[in-house]
């Protein structure tokens, strides 16, 4: 699958493929319920529901654990997933990180990471899938140069399947890295 790249990385993090020895670590960085306060699943933090959501992840396009570069350890998660060869389209999404984390440059660097190589590709869309209710990863997509493009039902066991999704397109990704160069 061309989106499973085990050399997404940059000064601050590296993206490598999730496998399934990643779980314990990558649910001590989950168990944190403060992660997913805004998020339709509120309860991800408890071990079963984590574990439906790691196992997703192995049907997804390509998903992975997000390292620091500099202590080596596993501090978040994000995937490729709906991948729409027709429309030459991808999702971004089911992304989180360890509070420490938060606020900062790490974010952006990750999905900076996926979103080249997703254009490398043949893929002139990306997708991002946001709890309506998650006002923090909201910003975070718009700060990314992407646009709102309406609500979506969305696959999930929470009460609440509505998302937004928004979409940046190339030619927009583009633009909005000449502006912030």
């Amino acid at each position: 699958m061309p989106f499973r790249s085990n050399d997404l990385k940059n000064d601050l993090v590296r993206l490598e493929l999730l496998v399934p020895e990643h779980f314990d670590e990558l649910y001590s960085v989950a168990s944190d319920y403060r992660i997913w306060e805004q998020h339709p699943e509120k309860n991800r933090h408890e071990i079963e529901v984590f574990r439906k959501y790691f196992h997703s992840a192995q049907n997804a396009a390509a998903a992975y654990v997000i390292r620091d570069r500099v202590t080596s350890k596993i501090i978040g998660s994000s995937r490729f997933y709906q991948h729409n060869q027709f429309f030459k389209s991808i999702a971004i999404g089911y992304t989180f990180l360890a509070v420490d984390y938060w606020g900062g440059v790490y974010n952006r660097a990750i999905k900076q990471l996926m979103i080249n190589h997703a254009f490398s590709l043949d893929i002139e869309h990306i997708i991002f899938h946001v709890g309506k209710y998650n006002f923090r990863s909201q910003k975070a997509v718009l700060k990314l140069g992407a646009k709102l493009f309406g609500e979506s039902e969305f696959e999930s066991t929470s009460n609440n399947p509505v998302n937004l999704e928004f979409r940046l397109s190339r030619e927009d990704w583009e633009k909005h890295n000449k502006l912030h160069e």
